[in-house]
């Protein structure tokens, strides 16, 4: 059994060392040149994702606000939204749930939105006060 499921792969995989000239990328290894690309891909989607959430932030407050909220985010926060995404781009129910659930959300904020706009300034608040706080600590 086995042995067929290996006899598929490689019928499957062809000759990898086959066709002209060389690996795509900056090394001769596969395995970095896909190490690399991951690397610059997360890079960059980060990069995009921060710029986002610092354009979002600044059209109600000010930009060193903004940042201070973005660097005040804790750690439970970064891995619950970390968990969300990869749950919604894992597969098409995931996404159709996650999608759902943040449409209840909002849809439950906007129904209580002067007592959920409060909380949120606080909650906001709060943030920027720990990224605030992040920032003396490194220059100390």
């Amino acid at each position: 059994m086995a042995g067929k499921k290996r006899a598929r792969l490689k019928a499957a995989l062809g000759n990898p060392r086959a066709g002209k000239g060389g690996v795509p990328g900056l090394s001769p290894n596969p395995a970095t040149n896909l190490l690399i690309a991951t690397v610059a891909m997360r890079g960059a989607s980060m990069l995009m994702r921060r710029g986002m959430e610092r354009g979002l932030l600044r059209s109600r407050y000010e930009p060193s606000i903004a940042e201070d909220i973005i660097k005040g985010r804790t750690l439970g926060q970064t891995v619950i939204a970390t968990t969300v995404a990869r749950v919604a781009t894992g597969s098409i129910p995931g996404m159709v749930a996650v999608t759902g659930a943040l449409f209840l959300k909002a849809a439950y904020e906007r129904g209580r939105a002067r007592r959920e706009l409060r909380k949120g300034d606080a909650k906001l608040a709060k943030m920027a006060r720990l990224g605030h706080k992040k920032d003396t600590a490194e220059t100390d």
